[in-house]
């Protein structure tokens, strides 16, 4: 349903120009693969000026890149590439992908200073876009020890972004902030490792008599909605273990709703380390630590 007819309207155009040229594998992230004939006939029947090719390696194979910018470049259109993991990709590709003239845009910026060097020109860092939304809550509200801080987070339900480690780290909290509360906007993915995360975080919860204060929204929202929730917080968490992602969208939207910001020195926030307040790791104790010292200085918060 959409909310309005307008909004209806828009989606069914952007729906006309869909060509489904590509299987992704978003379960194991290995099987993906293009149809090059489709992916043709869809570039000329669209009129194509110029192609932009998101691509990570999970997408579909390096060669298909390959392949698929060949065919951008014999049809005489302009392509780039922005790569989402340069670390996993390898030199040869890049070195291809600059002779035919693709452009590379990389979100994170040691990551293209580095493709830089061996590829002068090609390489361009593009910063990851935040949205602008306007009307959100005060970011004034909580001044450390005047009320009990709401903390929360956001994204996909995957181990690796450390969502029980904040909730052990959340109870460690409440003996600083007794009332303090921990809202998550964690989506389900479509993989087992998923289910059985969120069998562990509830189980946690459940065992450490959190029930009351920790409310986890495990549905797909509307981005809209999950920054105004966002904005509501007196702390946003990103408690990732490593993650060499190029960028990361949690990151993008946690941002947009212009909260005060913990991370961890986790490498895909490497372009915001200097902007937030960075714990070491995502240890509980660590976490933890990290969040009492931001909510309780006034000078960091």
């Amino acid at each position: 349903g959409f909310d309005s007819p307008e909004q209806g309207s828009h989606a069914r155009t952007l729906l006309a120009g869909l060509f489904r040229v590509w299987k992704w594998d978003n379960v194991n992230w290995r099987d993906g693969r293009v149809d090059f004939e489709a992916s043709r006939a869809a570039i000329a029947e669209a009129g194509c000026r110029a192609l932009n090719i998101q691509y990570h390696v999970g997408f579909f194979p390096q060669e298909s890149l390959l392949s698929l910018v060949s065919i951008v470049r014999d049809m005489q259109i302009p392509v780039s590439v922005t790569v989402h993991n340069t670390r996993q990709m390898s030199a040869g590709t890049f070195d291809e992908l600059a002779k035919m003239g693709a452009q590379i845009l990389v979100h994170n910026r040691k990551e293209a200073e580095s493709l830089a060097g061996r590829h002068p020109g090609a390489v361009r860092h593009l910063l990851h876009g935040v949205l602008e939304a306007g009307g959100l809550a005060d970011p004034r509200g909580f001044r450390g020890g005047q009320r009990a801080p709401v903390i929360s987070t956001f994204g996909f339900l995957r181990p690796h972004k450390g969502l029980l480690q904040l909730v052990r780290a959340f109870e460690m909290i409440r003996r600083v902030f007794p009332g303090a509360r921990l809202a998550g906007q964690c989506s389900m993915y479509p993989t087992a490792d998923s289910e059985e995360y969120r069998r562990l975080v509830e189980g946690y919860v459940g065992a450490s008599d959190l029930a009351e204060v920790v409310d986890i929204d495990f549905g797909f929202n509307d981005i809209a909605r999950v920054i105004e929730t966002l904005a509501k917080s007196d702390l946003i968490v990103l408690p990732y273990s490593y993650s060499d992602e190029g960028a990361s969208g949690s990151l993008a939207i946690a941002i947009a709703s212009r909260r005060p910001m913990l991370i961890t020195d986790s490498p895909v926030f490497d372009d915001v380390a200097e902007m937030t307040y960075v714990a070491s790791n995502n240890e509980p104790e660590v976490l933890a630590a990290a969040m009492a010292t931001v909510l309780a200085n006034s000078g960091l918060y």
